[in-house]
């Protein structure tokens, strides 16, 4: 497949302000010596429209970016997958708007229940149309966040002063899908979005975390501060029931970097049922334990608890059951799906009777054996957590979110919630963190334009559908 040609950007000369207003740096080859990234430049880094538990390849970040040559032999090859490695090309004080992720709601996913005949792929565009007309999150009236004091993801805005040829990792969190069309299933907790600097060694002390936000059985009660607000702290929620705010007796909070998980259960299980039957979002540090529930119905594949944000940042991967939009058992039954092509991804719905070869053909993917795309249909479900440590959900359970420190599971109860995740930073200077707002950042999958050289480009998309969350990266001097 030969991929499109890249749209070229004209440099015009920039020339420093003198006598009021921000002093500007000088252009590529003006003055001091060429500058790839000016005062007031921005970098946006997204998905490149994957979604699931694991993330981007860097050739589907190269196919995917709109930044000239110069700007993309900055890249350089990831230490795991889906984290984006970025030399720093200009010595400068740098501000980074990291954005979680959040689930994607149920109504969604009502538009494939229906489908027949034979699989359907969605282009860019008509899936979009889709996700505005069946998602209250793509749609003007944002009826689920009316009244909300939480449910959104963290938001932090954080200021590191870098030099030239300095690295960051930049790994952007993916939504978890929400609910079914029954509204019955649980789901997954979606995952956080992270800036690194530096060696991997020096990952643990140079990290700005937002985090992200966990799942729930009634997605209208995900307003309960106690339980899915995401707060700046060493400490994540606990999970617990949404209409009261009342925690899971045995879901235990991440704290100081750790998983939140079960305190039932002393051992990673599988093919068990955990008291909660979900498990908690991992945390900086901590990969969490897999305490998913399997029903009587046969897993499509094997389950995989989230790792560590410094370890890899894979999403919990399990629960089967619920992998098709009406939740039925019967693997003849559609479900929804993304293929790739020289690492382009496209998302249809496929109908399959058997996904073992999911674990041979995406085990080496997930462990970062392999930096290659496997070629394979990659499903996606219900009970599958967010790119960024975003845990499982099992039948009845919800589980908990990615984050600095990993939200705690939910309960096996009705309007029950998995906890948020929590955002932190060290070796940058906090500048603010709040909860996103959804009217202004999280209504569509639009986030903010690049600037290079002065120059606004296209916008990134964050995925094919809203739910991912972004990183932009802006030279403030």
């Amino acid at each position: 497949m030969i991929l499109p040609k890249k749209p070229q950007i004209l440099y015009a000369p920039m020339l420093a302000t003198f006598g009021g207003g921000s002093s500007r740096g000088f252009g590529r080859g003006i003055g001091g010596g060429p500058e790839l990234l000016l005062v007031d430049d921005v970098m946006v880094f997204t998905s490149a429209k994957m979604h699931g538990a694991l993330g981007p390849n860097k050739a589907m970040t190269d196919a995917y970016y709109p930044y000239d040559s110069d700007i993309m032999g900055q890249f350089g090859a990831q230490v795991y997958n889906g984290y984006q490695k970025f030399t720093i090309p200009n010595d400068g004080t740098y501000r980074f708007n990291i954005l979680g992720s959040w689930p994607i709601n149920r109504s969604f996913l009502n538009y494939t229940a229906g489908l027949s005949g034979s699989p359907a792929y969605y282009t860019d565009s008509s899936l979009w149309t889709l996700f505005q007309q069946n998602n209250t999150h793509g749609s003007s009236s944002y009826s689920t966040y009316n009244g909300a004091t939480a449910y959104a993801p963290g938001y932090l805005t954080v200021d590191r002063t870098l030099s030239k040829d300095d690295e960051i990792h930049v790994l952007v969190g993916q939504g978890a899908f929400s609910d079914s069309a029954t509204g019955d299933p649980s789901t997954a907790g979606s995952g956080a979005s992270a800036v690194f600097v530096g060696a991997q060694s020096d990952w643990n002390t140079n990290f700005a975390v937002a985090g992200s936000v966990g799942g729930a059985r009634r997605n209208y009660f995900w307003n309960r501060s106690g339980i899915s607000q995401v707060d700046y702290s060493t400490t994540a929620k606990r999970g617990g029931r949404g209409d009261d705010g009342t925690n899971a007796v045995t879901s235990v909070a991440g704290t100081n970097g750790s998983a939140g998980y079960d305190s039932a259960i002393s051992a990673p299980i599988t093919n068990g049922v955990s008291n909660l039957r979900s498990g908690g979002g991992a945390g900086l540090t901590g990969t969490a334990r897999d305490n998913s529930y399997f029903d009587s119905r046969i897993p499509y594949f094997s389950l995989c608890a989230p790792t560590a944000l410094n370890a890899g940042g894979m999403g919990g991967i399990g629960g089967g059951a619920y992998m098709n939009p009406t939740h039925s058992g019967d693997s003849s039954t559609y479900y929804m799906s993304m293929t790739f092509s020289n690492g382009v991804p496209s998302f249809a719905s496929s109908q399959g009777t058997n996904f073992s070869n999911f674990e041979t053909n995406w085990n080496n993917y997930a462990n970062n054996s392999t930096d290659t795309m496997p070629t394979s249909a990659y499903p996606l479900g219900t009970h599958m957590g967010g790119f960024g440590g975003g845990c499982t959900g099992g039948w009845g359970g919800e589980g908990g979110a990615g984050g600095y420190s990993g939200g705690g599971p939910g309960q096996n109860n009705d309007y029950a919630c998995g906890g948020s995740g929590s955002s932190y930073s060290s070796g940058f200077t906090n500048v603010s963190h709040t909860q996103a707002t959804a009217s202004t950042m999280l209504r569509n999958k639009t986030h903010i334009a690049p600037k290079i050289q002065g120059v606004t480009l296209s916008h990134l998309d964050r995925g094919f559908f809203s739910g991912n969350g972004s990183v932009t990266m802006t030279r403030i001097s």
